[in-house]
C-alpha cells in the first residue's frame, strides 16, 4: 500500500512531561495551534474529559484549519513517551494518517527531543503528497516550534 511519512525532530529545553503537558492541554490549543483547533474527547473508556486519561480506542474530535474539516481520530497510544492517533478519510485503504508526538528524554530527563510526525497510507496518498505534502510539513514544523516555545517558557 502506498505511504508517505513526515517526521520532524526538535530538541527542547524542558522535561518530556512539560512538553507532553502542552499537547494534552486541549482547552489552550486555539491560542497556539494554527493547524488543529477545538480538540474534544467524544468517546472515553474512562468516562473522562481529561486528555491524560485517554486510552487506546478512545475517540477525539479535531478541527483541521488547513482543510476546513472536522475529523474524529482514534487514540492509538497515550503514554509518558508518546501521544498518537489514527485519522481515516473514508476508509483506511483510501486515506489514513497515524499522527504521533514522541517525547524522548535527554540529559537525564532535563531536556526532551520531540519527534513529531505522521505516516499516511492509502491509495490517495500520492495525490495528497503532491497537493498538500510540503504545506503539511510546514504546518507540522510550525506546531513543533510553538510547542518548543511554550514548553521552554514554563
Amino acid at each position: 500500500m502506498p505511504h508517505y511519512k513526515i517526521e520532524l525532530q526538535h530538541e527542547i529545553n524542558a522535561t518530556p512531561a512539560q512538553v507532553r503537558s502542552i499537547l494534552l492541554d486541549f482547552p489552550k490549543y486555539n491560542s497556539w495551534n494554527h493547524f488543529i483547533n477545538d480538540p474534544t474527547i467524544i468517546k472515553s473508556k474512562a468516562n473522562s474529559q481529561d486528555p491524560y486519561d485517554l486510552q487506546t480506542g478512545d475517540v477525539i474530535s479535531l478541527n483541521f484549519t488547513l482543510f476546513n474539516m472536522k475529523a474524529t481520530p482514534e487514540i492509538l497510544k497515550n503514554t509518558e513517551d508518546e501521544f498518537k492517533w489514527l485519522g481515516v478519510g473514508g476508509a483506511k485503504f483510501i486515506f489514513a494518517g497515524a499522527h504521533s508526538f514522541k517525547f524522548e528524554s535527554l540529559d537525564g530527563g532535563k531536556r526532551c527531543r520531540l519527534v513529531h510526525g505522521e505516516e499516511f497510507t492509502g491509495f490517495t496518498v500520492g495525490l495528497y503528497r503532491w497537493l498538500k505534502g510540503e504545506e503539511t510539513e510546514e504546518h507540522f514544523r510550525r506546531i513543533s516550534e510553538k510547542i518548543k516555545e511554550r514548553a521552554e517558557a514554563l
